[in-house]
């Protein structure tokens, strides 16, 4: 894995964003509401919720998003 300080402006934007959001759902799962996903009274964008999704670190159940789990072999 490439150390931060090797990565470009943006790239490392993109994974800090993604380190952020990623903690928020350990804390607990975003809501779908009718203006988009929120944690608490924080809006999450559609386009995050894509990332995560697309990335594989994120899954929907219902109107929520939760972390993905581990498969157990």
């Amino acid at each position: 894995m490439t150390k931060l300080g090797e990565m470009k402006r943006k790239d490392v934007v993109r994974v800090l964003n993604e380190r952020y959001f990623l903690r928020l759902l350990q804390l607990g799962p975003f809501e779908r509401r009718a203006r988009g996903w929120r944690f608490g009274t924080r809006v999450v964008s559609d386009r995050i919720v894509e990332h995560l999704i697309a990335r594989g670190k994120a899954e929907i159940e219902g109107s929520f998003l939760r972390l993905k789990r581990k498969e157990t072999a």
